[in-house]
């Protein structure tokens, strides 16, 4: 993949330890041609070694290889870190070619840029984590939630909940008194608790230094040099400042009690490496009330100072600029005096970061915490929650498949295994024996140098070859604008191609598409460089599009992979990937007709209990019905008033089901959950006709009784009125590789209950 720069840099010819060609090209510099590009020659590993200053706000470098006979192909790329040495900061760009080993030593290039008094170099890892973590994983002194499910989660957590309500008492209140609602999502920001005193500080930092002029050579061809002038700073200091006392939300015990509780959390966490994802960087300027020890809010004004993107394993590295600040302004001046003229100041900026995904570049997937009082080099690590990705990027795996992921599930590893019909059964996404629907991502690596051209037919189970037809599905995949490498493009890389495809050596035309990995356009001076999901993604499979009109909309299909050569030739690399589709949704249903103390009344009805009827329990008849049988579970809720606690005794039971689908029966049980009982996904459940105890109507309904969870009745004693929500709600077994259970629910019923008998006012 392509990295990112910006600012100034020398890039370097290090050395090649390849048979292939080698070469690396650039674009979006102010002061190379638009595709400058430079072929590795011997001469240029030799003392002095090839060097070039790349100038510009935002360029990108990609490293190419070239097989004997074959075009030109990008290779997979990764940085190390930066390090500060000699008055340069410098970094290595290592690659790997389309060779057999995996080692990236193919080609290294070194990049390195002066040190000065106005370059910030920020670094790190960006990885994700899955709903194992409550926490996000990734901060040290501060206790961060990145989640509305994760705070609710946390807030069941005595010492946690106590350090929510001291920190944030109003916002988090209100977050938890209904935490399922809308608002509450739309509303819901990151939530940070100090665990160290350091990180409850909330004082600002700056340096002072001296600015001496000073220059670099650079060895622009061997035996000529280019000089390169900046002003390096000298006799650095750190000082602080506070602009009032920060008051002290938490008391040390409380500290020391998060501090345990972080720890365990980590037990069971799961990172996973972020690669080629956008970061976006924005100073931002704390407001009064965060500088004084207030809650972070986040609502302080914001700068946008670039962005980049991350490498294979989530690794990322941006570089900006902040302009000196004058020594006389105001919160500077007591730090100037005495310094001599010849000083300057600088302050540390507070950060926040943004992360973007290809889909949709003006809405971000991810917004960070605060990172305060960041040093001119400064290493951050950044974990998002998996629920904010809408894509997971995909890293090739050592087996030699082509198609190793669907969506987020990998082919092939402990926990996930794709059934012989197409069903699915993944343990990270919690899904059981599951259909795929909406829009699934096959990805994969297609390595092989010759590849240039693959088909994706498909025909349903059990028909012969001769039934494949092309898939319906286009593939638009984007590429860095050479202009401006801060912004991908779109390109539709379906095609038409005349194609060997029977392997007859008789070509037709047929559907087809270039393979991201092997072709860089088609004008050789001026190479496409992908971003590193269009190398990966092969297919985008719409599930609604597989089936006819008149037909059923599910079930089992085989998709077939072939791949050709630049001329249509016939590769001897195919694959075939069997996927359940499903795209009906289940009927669900509460009747209106509700019955309570002998009375049958509708939706929201009125009913008067006297104190001896309190206890009776309320029927009601339900309705889930998923007819290809893909039920994950149902469950009956009724809500009490305004706060909304449940008002029925709840009674759960995982029940196995028999080949046919039964269940058996479980007295006062609000719901059910599927249970797999036979090693094929055999098993269908389609819901409350899956019964067989039940009272069934005609119409499919199921008669249950709700009992009232207080031993009080449905009002308590010093009630006279109240009002209450029957639900149904419920999952079913549906992914497209990165969601859970698909949620469902029926629309809900509301009535009211009043004592017969009024307490005396």
């Amino acid at each position: 993949m392509a990295l990112n720069m910006q600012g100034t840099w020398v890039v370097q010819a290090t050395s090649k330890s390849a048979s292939y060609a080698q070469r690396f090209v650039i674009q979006g510099s102010s002061n190379l041609t638009e595709n400058f590009t430079h072929e590795i020659k011997p001469s240029d590993l030799t003392l002095p070694r090839y060097e070039v200053t790349v100038h510009g706000d935002n360029w990108v470098i990609d490293i190419q290889n070239k097989p004997k006979g074959k075009n030109w192909r990008s290779s997979e790329m990764q940085v190390t870190p930066p390090v500060k040495s000699g008055g340069v900061y410098q970094f290595t760009i290592e690659s790997n070619d389309a060779g057999s080993d995996a080692d990236f030593n193919d080609l290294i290039l070194t990049c390195y840029t002066p040190v000065t008094g106005t370059d910030f170099i920020v670094h790190g890892k960006a990885r994700y984590y899955d709903w194992r973590c409550i926490a996000n994983p990734c901060f040290e002194s501060v206790l961060g939630i990145d989640t509305l499910a994760g705070l609710k989660e946390g807030s069941k957590v005595s010492a946690l909940r106590d350090a929510l309500l001291a920190v944030y008492p109003e916002k988090v209140s209100r977050l938890l008194r209904n935490p399922g609602s809308a608002e509450a999502t739309r509303r819901f920001k990151p939530v940070i608790i100090p665990l160290t005193e350091t990180a409850q500080d909330t004082r600002r930092e700056a340096v002072t230094m001296r600015l001496e002029p000073s220059t670099i050579e650079v060895n622009t061809e061997p035996r000529k040099k280019e000089k390169l002038s900046f002003d390096a700073p000298r006799d650095i200091k750190v000082v602080s400042y506070a602009t009032a006392a920060a008051s002290e939300k938490l008391s040390r015990s409380n500290r020391v009690d998060l501090s345990r509780y972080r720890d365990r959390l980590e037990w069971n966490c799961h990172i996973h490496p972020l690669p080629s994802v956008e970061i976006r960087f924005f100073e931002y300027d704390r407001t009064t009330a965060e500088l004084t020890g207030g809650a972070f809010t986040l609502e302080g004004n914001r700068e946008f100072l670039g962005s980049t993107f991350t490498d294979r394993n989530g690794y990322f590295i941006f570089r900006y600029q902040r302009s000196l600040l004058d020594a006389a302004q105001e919160v500077y001046a007591d730090l100037s005096t005495g310094l001599g003229e010849d000083y300057v100041v600088q302050s540390k900026p507070d950060l926040i970061l943004q992360l973007f995904g290809d889909e949709d570049p003006s809405t971000p997937l991810y917004e960070t915490g605060l990172y305060r009082n960041v040093d001119f080099l400064h290493y951050i690590n950044i974990c998002i929650p998996d629920s904010a990705l809408e894509t997971i990027p995909f890293v090739c795996g050592d087996n030699d498949n082509m198609i190793q992921a669907l969506g987020r599930v990998e082919l092939g590893v402990p926990g996930n295994d794709l059934h012989a019909d197409g069903k699915i059964t993944c343990s990270i996404l919690g899904q059981l024996c599951a259909a795929w629907r909406g829009v699934v991502e096959m990805k994969g690596c297609m390595r092989n140098a010759d590849i240039y051209y693959y088909t994706i037919r498909y025909k349903k189970a059990g028909e012969t070859d001769a039934k494949l037809k092309v898939i319906p599905d286009n593939l638009t995949q984007y590429r860095y604008v050479a202009a401006d490498s801060s912004v991908s493009a779109p390109v539709d890389v379906t095609t038409e191609a005349n194609l060997d495809i029977k392997n007859d050596s008789t070509k037709v035309k047929m559907k087809a598409f270039f393979n991201c990995e092997n072709y860089l356009g088609d004008d050789p001076a001026n190479p496409i460089i992908w971003r590193e999901s269009a190398r990966r993604i092969k297919a985008k499979l719409s599930t609604g599009r597989y089936f006819e009109a008149d037909a059923p909309s599910s079930g089992s299909l085989e998709f077939v992979v072939n791949t050709f050569d630049k001329d249509g030739n016939h590769l001897p690399y195919e694959e075939r990937v069997p996927l359940y589709f499903d795209n009906l949704y289940p009927d669900a249903d509460i009747l209106d007709d509700v019955q309570a103390a002998g009375q049958t009344l509708g939706h929201c009805a009125l009913f008067k209990l006297s104190d001896r009827q309190m206890n009776e329990p309320i029927v009601i008849k339900i309705l889930v019905d998923h007819e290809t049988g893909f039920i994950h579970n149902y469950r009956v809720s009724m809500l009490k008033g305004a706060v909304g606690g449940n008002a029925i005794v709840v009674r759960e039971a995982d029940v196995g089901l028999s080949a046919v689908g039964k269940m058996s029966s479980s007295p006062n049980n609000t719901g059910r959950n599927f249970v797999e009982t036979t090693p094929n996904c055999l098993t269908g459940f389609r819901g409350t006709l899956n019964e067989p105890d039940a009272e069934i109507d005609t119409a499919g309904y199921y008669t249950i009784e709700l009992e009232p969870a207080s031993s009080n009745g449905w009002l308590e004693p010093d009630e006279d009125f109240c009002a209450f929500s029957i639900e149904l709600h419920g999952h079913t077994r549906h992914t497209n590789g990165y969601n859970d259970p698909r949620h469902f629910e029926a629309r809900e019923v509301n009535i009211g209950i009043q004592r017969f008998n009024p307490i005396a006012p």
